[in-house]
């Protein structure tokens, strides 16, 4: 049988079986003739309906298969491999719609994985840059591709969706989650997940979408990295605007100590800088309100009162002690954003916690102010002193 059927591909193809040698070479090389135009199409149809039928798994007259109903070819016909790929894979790297449904629909295996790197045809879709690969990656993922198979880097379909998110449609990402895929799966070597591949990269829409997935706003990479950090790294404003709003904390450290307004400002990112300290400003106000009330109230006790007079007026006269790094209220603009980076450092949860707590007493106004000395850039201090 296995003759007859090099033979009746031989004819098809053009050529005698002597060229071919076996089968599944004529399927392969017949592929990459329709791939790059020089065969039609429909030439690839007959030669599988005729090793369907070679096979003995030919249709009734009339019917054809589909990927969700397909005439399964022998595997040593269908996902042989070429060069470590089956031709679904050959068909899925170009973006062929019409082409890894053909051989979907004639059995061919969307788990296989090239074992020089590990990718299978879903790997190779995702990692796309055109519209036709992300269709590709819906077939494949209907014809029940794995979608959490990792390559040898430890990359997913998902991160590498997280990667071309400018070509890979809300669709894509959302047909792989509803399959199963898990945006926790990490990459070997950084430790990240779909949440840091998304923030590093850009890919701003497909946040809420992960988080929503139950992917971690908090989760550390292998330098204990959150994915805020990541995206504060590379400049992507957005995204750690959209991170911040559904609740990363900037002042989170990597194993640096550095916080993400620490990583902006020595990435000269001044933009965010100044965006991720806009989230700092609620404590602030708290202790102005503080302020204010403590004017307005009789019964302070002097003793404690002076010492946030002290702490007002060595703000006011700029001899306040700046931290070590020289970051104080007094600083210059340059200075300043080291403070601002402070600030965010500060901020904790716990600390704006303890804000929430403050009640207007001086030993509660006195420590607001010292934390205010770290927190605060010059023109929040001017409004201070105007309180006292």
């Amino acid at each position: 049988m296995a003759g007859l059927l090099v033979s009746g591909m031989g004819d098809l193809y053009g050529v005698g079986p002597e060229v071919l040698g076996i089968s599944t070479s004529s399927v392969t090389m017949l592929l990459k003739d329709v791939i790059q135009a020089r065969k039609p199409t429909s030439l690839l149809v007959r030669m599988l309906e005729s090793a369907a039928a070679a096979s003995g798994r030919g249709l009734p007259a009339g019917a054809k298969p589909t990927p969700l109903e397909p005439v399964v070819l022998p595997a040593t016909i269908i996902d042989e491999r070429s060069g470590g790929r089956t031709p679904l894979m050959t068909a899925a790297d170009v973006g062929r719609r019409d082409l890894v449904d053909l051989l979907l629909s004639f059995g061919a295996d969307p788990r296989y994985c090239d074992p020089s790197d590990g990718r299978t045809a879903l790997h190779l879709c995702c990692d796309g840059l055109t519209p036709g690969h992300g269709d590709c990656a819906l077939a494949l993922v209907a014809a029940g591709a794995d979608v959490n198979a990792s390559d040898k880097r430890g990359w997913t379909a998902l991160h590498l969706c997280c990667k071309r998110w400018e070509v890979m449609t809300d669709g894509v990402v959302r047909g792989l989650l509803a399959a199963g895929a898990d945006p926790e799966n990490r990459i070997s070597g950084s430790k990240r997940t779909c949440m840091h591949s998304a923030a590093a990269f850009g890919a701003t829409r497909l946040l809420a979408m992960l988080v929503s997935c139950g992917a971690d706003l908090r989760a550390r990479d292998g330098s204990q990295m959150t994915p805020l950090h990541c995206a504060v790294e590379e400049g992507r404003v957005d995204c750690a605007l959209v991170l911040v709003s559904l609740g990363a904390s900037p002042s989170e450290r990597d194993w640096r100590g550095w916080t993400c307004v620490d990583l902006a400002v020595r990435h000269k990112h001044t933009a965010l800088a100044s965006a991720l300290l806009s989230f700092a400003r609620l404590p602030i106000v708290k202790l102005l309100s503080l302020l204010k009330a403590r004017r307005a109230s009789p019964k302070m006790g002097a003793g404690a009162g002076s010492g946030a007079s002290e702490a007002g007026g060595a703000a006011e006269g700029g001899a306040a002690a700046p931290p070590a790094d020289g970051s104080g209220p007094g600083a210059a603009p340059g200075e300043a954003a080291a403070a601002a980076a402070a600030a965010a450092a500060a901020a904790t949860p716990a600390e704006a916690e303890d804000t929430d707590t403050l009640t207007p007493s001086d030993a509660g106004i006195a420590l607001a102010i010292e934390r205010l000395a770290v927190l605060a850039p010059p023109s929040v201090w001017r409004r201070v002193i105007e309180c006292l």
